[in-house]
């Protein structure tokens, strides 16, 4: 599954943090050093020394700001790259996944034909026999093999709607609506006092501000910077990049469950419904089906389309055939009468989809 990409990013926000960290506990040592009875011209180079300089604060500033910015830039592109391993990985060839890529890849390719001939080092390395390859490769052979380059946004403003049309180029239409569902960006948004409602029906605009400013505030600094009258505080930018580990997380989250849904389109076992669900047992009923279950194995979940994310692995707890704990870990219907019930680790609801190993 996908996770360095993320890992790496978390990494980087984290030295950024304690550098901010740092940075605080100057501020409360030059508050100090101005409270104290030193003599006025060892206060004022402990001062100056101590970044109280407007000068210094503005240096600060853009590097922490020119950081932040790189640091996601760097993220979004390494997750797609990523993510388009994992799914070349899964071999899966003339899957619906791939003719939805493949709609818009062309286009893409033909895109980066010019893009290559510019300055912009991230595509300097690729060629037109690259492109011409790729393109043979890509949609004539419709195989899941892509040039990663032809995702990225080509200049330096992954704000909210660039990085929506990245991802749309990979098939994830629905980004605007069920992104702010997945479980980071959804726990960050409830803790920032948004109800799920209005969650629901907040746009994209209001939800991303912090993206689209941070892209603003890094184009400002690339154009001469600012003269220190509006700078971030740094429990500002400390927010900043609180939101940024979360909506990252949610993309990395997205990307897994569309993984996910590769893998299950791709299991030939029969799909087994949940038929019941007994809330005060934690109990799931299956329907009657063919299948073969070990209780050692995880278990493949589709929850439905209207529930985010919409597919997970859960493990066996318990497992019941017409009331009675079986003898054995493993077991084979063949669509018998038997009544299956099954404690998972997590709650499986009615409705949810079911497959066993094959």
């Amino acid at each position: 599954m996908i996770r360095h990409s993320l890992q790496k990013f978390i990494a980087q926000l984290d030295k950024l943090l304690n550098h901010l960290h740092i940075l605080e506990n100057l501020d409360s040592v030059n508050e100090e050093i101005q409270a104290s009875n030193l003599v006025a011209d060892i206060k004022k180079h402990a001062i100056s020394v101590l970044r109280k300089n407007t000068d210094e604060k503005i240096f600060d500033y853009n590097a922490n700001i020119i950081s932040l910015y790189g640091y996601w830039e760097q993220y979004i592109e390494a997750v797609i790259k990523e993510y388009l391993i994992e799914l070349k990985g899964l071999n899966s060839g003339n899957d619906e996944k791939n003719n939805i890529i493949g709609a818009r890849y062309k286009k893409s390719i033909i895109a980066l034909f010019n893009k290559i001939s510019g300055n912009s080092p991230k595509f300097r390395h690729l060629t037109d026999e690259n492109l011409i390859n790729a393109m043979y490769i890509g949609c004539s052979q419709k195989q899941n093999n892509y040039i990663p380059e032809a995702f990225f946004q080509s200049g330096g403003n992954y704000n909210y709607s660039e990085t929506s049309d990245c991802l749309r180029r990979l098939g994830f239409s629905s980004i605007d609506n069920e992104l702010k569902f997945y479980p980071s960006l959804k726990t960050y948004f409830v803790n920032q006092g948004i109800s799920e409602i209005t969650l629901k029906n907040s746009s994209v605009i209001t939800l991303y501000s912090k993206l689209n400013n941070l892209v603003s505030y890094r184009n400002e600094i690339a154009h001469g910077g600012s003269d220190g009258s509006n700078l971030l505080s740094i429990e500002d930018i400390k927010d900043y990049i609180t939101f940024m580990k979360s909506f990252a997380s949610s993309i990395t989250e997205y990307f897994n469950d569309d993984i996910l849904a590769v893998k299950w389109s791709l299991r030939k076992s029969n799909s087994i419904k949940v038929h019941r669900f007994y809330d005060n047992l934690h109990v799931a009923e299956l329907e009657k089906g063919t299948f073969f279950l070990d209780m050692n194995k995880e278990v493949f979940c589709y929850k439905g389309t209207k529930r985010i994310p919409h597919y997970m692995f859960v493990k066996i707890k318990e497992m019941k055939i017409n009331g009675v704990n079986p003898n054995s870990p493993f077991y084979l219907s063949l669509d018998s009468s038997d009544v299956i019930t099954i404690k998972f680790e997590q709650d499986v609801k009615s409705g949810f989809q079911l497959k066993f190993e094959e």
